[in-house]
Parts: structure tokens; C-alpha cells; sequence
């Protein structure tokens, strides 16, 4: 009885093989990954269950492609007339108008920009999903963040704002010139 057990054992392990390697290979993969999983060499009672996870992926790949289209078109669509209110919002700005107008016209400036702001960050998501990766490159994360607050300088200037640096140095890395940029241009302005 115990030789027997030991030889139900080892042969449900070796049945079982395949399926743990399958699952192996699913933990392993990236969040974005729907690659289809190999059927060729799979045992036959597999088949249906590959079957119908590969039919789930090519649902999720289709399903992620659609939002990512949609939120691309979405935040295309949406940068004309955000542009134009922040142009009238800009020529309201001009005008003699009593504090507590003047006070709304403000808020309305900054709610416009911010909702500007998202959009372009939509639009960034939309092209580095939407694109191949960018190859690392050396990036000076300084000259970066120096032409980001050269940008934002009249922008912090008209808000009372004390924009600049005390100390810098070099700093070289492998990375996205974009991905960084984005990345230090969100830190300052959230700040």
C-alpha cells in the first residue's frame, strides 16, 4: 500500500507538470502582456482550458485597445475647446471687473489650466502606450529640470512664487528623455 501511494503520487505530480508550468509562465508575465499562450505540445487535456484563456486574453487586448483609443481620441477631442475657453478666460482677464469677479475669473483660469494640464498628460499616456518603448539613453537630469523651471519661471513670477534652485549638480542616468521630462515638469507644478 505504501509503494503503491508513493507511485499515485509521483505519476499525478508528473500530470500536473504541464499545468504548474503553465501557471508559472502566467505569474512571470508583465501586467500588459496578452500574448497568446503556446498550445503546440500541451497535453490534450489542456487544449479546451488554453482554448478559452487565449479567447479570454484577445478579449482583454481588445478591450485595452479600445480604451486606449478612446482616451487618446478622448483628450484630442477635448484640447480645442479647452484652448478656446482658456483664450476667452485669458480676454476676460483684461477687463475692469469688481474683486469678487475678478476672484472667480481666477479660479475659472486655474481650473481651465489644470484641466489643461490633464489632458496633456492624457495625451503622453496615449502616445507611450500607443508607440514602441523608447530605447534608454543618458539623460542629464539637471540640464532637465533647469529648462523645466526656466519654462514655469514666468508662470511661478506671476504668482509670487520663488522658483528656482540653491544648489545643483550633474546628475547622468539611462532613461526617457520624455518619460522624465513629464515626470519632473508634474513634480514642480504639483508643488
Amino acid at each position: 500500500v505504501p509503494c503503491l501511494m508513493l507511485v499515485i503520487a509521483i505519476v499525478i505530480a508528473r500530470s500536473l507538470r504541464p499545468m504548474v508550468r503553465l501557471a508559472d509562465e502566467l505569474d512571470e508575465r508583465r501586467a500588459g502582456d496578452t500574448r497568446q499562450l503556446a498550445v503546440k505540445g500541451a497535453p490534450s487535456e489542456l487544449l479546451p482550458f488554453l482554448a478559452s484563456i487565449n479567447g479570454l486574453l484577445a478579449r482583454i487586448h481588445t478591450m485595452v485597445d479600445q480604451q486606449r483609443r478612446f482616451i487618446a481620441d478622448a483628450a484630442h477631442e477635448l484640447r480645442t475647446p479647452i484652448t478656446a475657453l482658456g483664450l476667452q478666460v485669458e480676454n476676460l482677464g483684461i477687463l475692469e471687473m469688481p474683486p469678487a469677479a475678478r476672484e472667480r475669473v481666477n479660479a475659472l483660469k486655474n481650473g481651465v489650466r489644470r484641466t489643461r494640464h490633464l489632458l496633456e498628460q492624457l495625451m503622453a499616456l496615449a502616445r507611450h502606450e500607443s508607440g514602441p518603448p523608447e530605447t534608454p539613453e543618458h539623460v542629464f537630469i539637471d540640464k532637465i529640470a533647469k529648462g523645466i523651471v526656466a519654462d514655469l519661471l514666468p508662470e511661478a513670477a506671476a504668482r509670487n512664487i520663488d522658483l528656482g534652485f540653491t544648489e545643483t549638480e550633474e546628475i547622468e542616468l539611462n532613461g526617457s528623455v520624455s518619460g522624465l521630462t513629464s515626470a519632473i515638469r508634474n513634480l514642480v507644478e504639483n508643488a
